[in-house]
């Protein structure tokens, strides 16, 4: 044959798959391109005649080659061995046979099947609408028919849309069922008249806006074309969704060295979630690393919301929040990527997270150490009255606590034995462990934190929380915040007195702690849950309290407005408090 037949590494991939390996035509004596399988058991040979026409053999077990196919272009021979090694590959994955064409009826658009004369020999053909011939099968009208009415579909169909939808469990889009095919024709309609120069029809930066009007104008500029590079996205993934979706979410977490990409229909019967297949998360990391070219870099989340009707709104996020656990990459990942892209600034929580243990962490040897040398340089601890007398803030925490609790509140304080814990719903938050001996440590970290914003954008040390700290304040009772580098303060008490480090952290302490800074802003803080006539029963059971009087009838006192106040998990509370009377 002399010619030499090139396969597209598309194919070339698709074919590993499926367990085959090529030999390509420019290594080979006639130049012929080989695919056999793991053991050589089967071997397909894909030439050039000199008449124009490209033809497939196959040899089983070394055996002498027999005619498969002819077709008058390589393209043709291709689609035919995406089908072939898609219906391998989903035999070795154990899934379900696609339903394909098998009858003349199937196919349309024009084409039909015909006999036509082939080397010396009737063969089956499949003929384009203006009478070409496009491929030969070797077989009759029975097994021609079963083998070229597949080909007519996937010459309708891109090397892509074939293989997502052989890797698609149930076959979708090529192989879906007709009704089903004619709701993603109108999906594809809604998409064509919701078109123009973006589908987007809503874009949302999660991040701060440059200062620079002509950078806000390059940047928007550059918006704009990436907002045209998610359209064929949102197309492909519509084809993804099961029959009548009515909406989908895509969330795509993206850095050079790996992904998260998630996929969720809406449907009638609820939310569907679907595999996103790698080569529109490719299409996706493209138009990401198109976006590193505006000011702020290429984002690290992107969500897209589509509906059936063809509407779509797009979100950059740049870390303005953590990341949702799902979506949360190794530390080394995002080092690698701003290695890549570099940035002007970073989200504090990231620029913790990166720094991670090393940064706050202070294990008991360390703690050990420190204190050791604390000690020999003669650094002692800052005395300081920002904390209010230990028992009293044992007490507002616990009494709040009970009434959060009481309440059926998701929110609020917690106590637990030794422990008093608290979230806000600002992502501030703090714990106090009471340990024996009067001793103490209140640590935390406040969200919007200006100490570790300055520390962490202005390439500064960290503020010293710990400076002259004893060896027991260490992880073990330390605010978690301290292993990813966003602990804002550190308090130790010992022998009736607060303790703190180096840095002044009072302004860091109002958001991550709960009201309990007066009697008065604890019990204010109650009637948000129990009403305004309750004040004085709340007075009284704080008053209780103190005193480790507090019983079942303050809080009955106190919930007497609320019909479901859960009193036996209120009193627990206070229990584990060591509140309540013996």
């Amino acid at each position: 044959m002399g010619h030499d037949i090139e396969i597209s590494s598309t194919l070339q991939r698709w074919a590993r798959l499926a367990g085959y390996t090529l030999t390509p035509g420019p290594v080979t004596d006639d130049g012929r391109a080989i695919f056999y399988n793991s053991g050589g058991e089967v071997r397909y040979f894909v030439g050039l005649r000199s008449d124009g026409w490209f033809t497939v053999t196959e040899s089983d077990r070394m055996s002498a080659e027999y005619f498969v196919l002819a077709a008058r272009t390589l393209d043709v021979i291709e689609k035919y061995f995406f089908g072939v090694f898609g219906s391998t590959w989903r035999g070795i994955r154990g899934l379900p046979d696609v339903r394909l064409p098998a009858s003349a009826d199937d196919i349309g658009d024009g084409f039909t099947l015909a006999d036509v004369e082939f080397d010396g020999r009737q063969c089956r053909g499949l003929v384009d609408p203006a009478g070409g011939v496009v491929a030969i099968s070797s077989g009759d009208a029975f097994s021609g028919t079963w083998e070229l009415a597949p080909l007519w579909l996937y010459l309708k169909a891109s090397a892509d849309e074939i293989m997502r939808s052989f890797e698609d469990p149930a076959g979708r889009p090529l192989f879906a069922e007709d009704g089903e095919r004619g709701f993603l024709a109108g999906v594809a309609q809604a998409f064509e008249d919701a078109g123009g120069s973006s589908l987007a029809s809503g874009f949302t930066i999660v991040d701060d806006a440059p200062g620079d009007p002509d950078v806000a104008r390059r940047d928007e500029q550059i918006r704009a074309q990436a907002s045209t590079m998610l359209d064929p996205v949102a197309q492909e993934l519509a084809y993804l969704g099961p029959p009548g979706w009515q909406q989908y979410r895509a969330a795509f977490a993206l850095t050079v060295r790996a992904g998260v990409a998630q996929l969720e229909f809406t449907t009638p019967d609820g939310v569907q979630p679907s595999r996103i297949p790698e080569p529109i998360v490719e299409m996706v990391r493209r138009q990401r690393e198109f976006t590193a070219r505006m000011s702020a870099g290429p984002w690290w989340r992107l969500i897209m919301t589509v509906t059936s009707q063809g509407r779509m709104s797009v979100s950059y996020d740049y870390g303005d929040e953590p990341f949702p656990a799902d979506q949360l990459q190794p530390a080394q990942n995002y080092r690698d990527d701003i290695a890549a892209f570099p940035r002007p600034r970073l989200p504090v929580w990231l620029a913790g997270y990166l720094a991670g243990p090393t940064a706050q962490g202070r294990t008991p040897q360390q703690a050990a150490e420190a204190a050791a040398a604390d000690e020999t340089a003669g650094r002692i601890a800052t005395k300081t009255d920002d904390i209010e007398p230990l028992q009293d803030t044992w007490t507002r925490w616990a009494v709040l606590a009970a009434v959060h609790v009481g309440a059926r509140s998701a929110w609020g304080p917690r106590i637990f034995p030794g422990l008093a814990w608290y979230e806000s719903d600002a992502r501030s938050g703090s714990t106090l462990y009471v340990l024996p001996g009067d001793r103490a440590v209140l640590s935390g970290g406040r969200w919007d934190s200006r100490l570790l914003a300055d520390a962490y954008e202005n390439r500064r040390p960290l503020p010293d929380l710990y400076a002259g700290a004893p060896a027991w304040v260490n992880d073990s009772v330390l605010n978690t915040r301290n292993q990813n580098g966003l602990l804002s303060f550190c308090y130790w008490h010992f022998d009736r007195q607060w303790y703190r480090g180096a840095a002044d952290t009072f302004d860091e302490l109002d958001a991550p702690l709960p009201p309990i800074w007066t009697p008065q802003e604890t019990v204010m803080a109650m009637l948000d849950f129990t009403g305004p006539d309750t004040q004085n029963a709340c007075h009284e059971l704080l008053h209780a309290a103190a005193g480790h009087s507090a019983t079942r009838r303050h809080l009955a006192a106190v919930f007497s407005n609320v019909a479901d106040a859960d009193l036996d998990a209120a009193f627990n509370q206070l229990s584990l408090a060591g509140l309540t009377t013996s």
